[in-house]
């Protein structure tokens, strides 16, 4: 439920709350030794005026 506009920029920062990560069946905290995979689902405009969709690269984080 986090919808942003990069702008010009191209680029977005999302700050997370590390003890209520969003999950399908509610919020789970980061605990140390695990591992999340992360990335974002993004919609670009095209040169006919349409949009497209795609998904940005994955980023894994170990809780240390």
């Amino acid at each position: 439920q986090q919808i942003m506009s990069s702008g010009a920029s191209g680029s977005i920062t999302i700050l997370t709350d590390l003890t209520a990560l969003p999950q399908p069946n509610g919020s789970v905290a980061a605990m140390p030794g695990d591992i999340w995979n992360f990335q974002t689902w993004f919609r670009d405009s095209n040169s006919t005026g349409g949009s497209t969709s795609n998904f940005s690269d994955g980023l894994e984080v170990e809780f240390l």
